[in-house]
């Protein structure tokens, strides 16, 4: 996979592009993309990815485009260029960007997590990519997409977010949180109920990839 270093200060302006396309299409022509080698770019609200949002802690809600600033929770920013090169393979570049909150696992306080991903793929048929064997992709080079003219957008912006949420997010300064009790052998069976861990559903995601 090919990342691209980005800073969130840096992309203000950026930010305040994408905001002037409120929404997100869930599909879009890749081919057209890519062979006219067009950028698109946008902003919608963070709650419209269910699979992201599932087991995190409740997120900031964003409605409409007038109450969001440039750097409002609850919002993800994204755009996506596409290139075609003579004799060589289509791609795309992906940049996502958003804030979401979670849950300190080292003081168990919530926080805010800042995700940035920028991200180039390979576009290939179906054909191609069914072709390729494992000792065709070089983990040094692009990933690869299928390409189609019902490609699944909301989809892949969703997929590069929930791959950029850390397994043990923290905060850069906070205390463990003390235990109210040491949880023994005198507390089995009496029906003491475990609160699942909310990264486990973000784990299971992730495997999925």
């Amino acid at each position: 996979m090919v990342q691209m270093n980005t800073e969130w200060n840096s992309a203000r302006d950026w930010r305040v592009s994408c905001q002037s396309n409120w929404g997100v299409p869930k599909t879009i022509d890749l081919w057209d993309l890519v062979r006219n080698q067009r950028t698109l770019k946008g902003a919608f609200p963070l709650v419209t990815l269910s699979r992201l949002v599932q087991g995190l802690l409740d997120q900031v809600v964003i409605r409409d485009l007038v109450s969001v600033s440039e750097d409002e929770q609850g919002v993800v920013w994204f755009e996506v260029t596409g290139e075609s090169r003579v004799g060589g393979r289509s791609s795309i570049e992906v940049e996502v960007q958003a804030k979401v909150l979670v849950t300190c696992q080292r003081c168990l306080e919530p926080m805010v997590q800042t995700l940035l991903e920028s991200v180039r793929f390979d576009v290939v048929t179906q054909a191609q990519f069914d072709a390729l064997d494992n000792e065709d992709i070089d983990p040094d080079e692009s990933d690869v997409v299928v390409g189609s003219r019902q490609f699944d957008l909301l989809e892949l912006l969703e997929d590069q977010l929930i791959l950029a949420i850390p397994y043990v997010p923290k905060h850069l300064k906070c205390q463990p949180k003390a235990p109210l009790h040491d949880v023994g052998a005198e507390d089995e069976g009496l029906g003491v109920e475990q609160k699942p861990n909310p990264f486990d559903v973000l784990a299971r995601l992730k495997g999925r990839q």
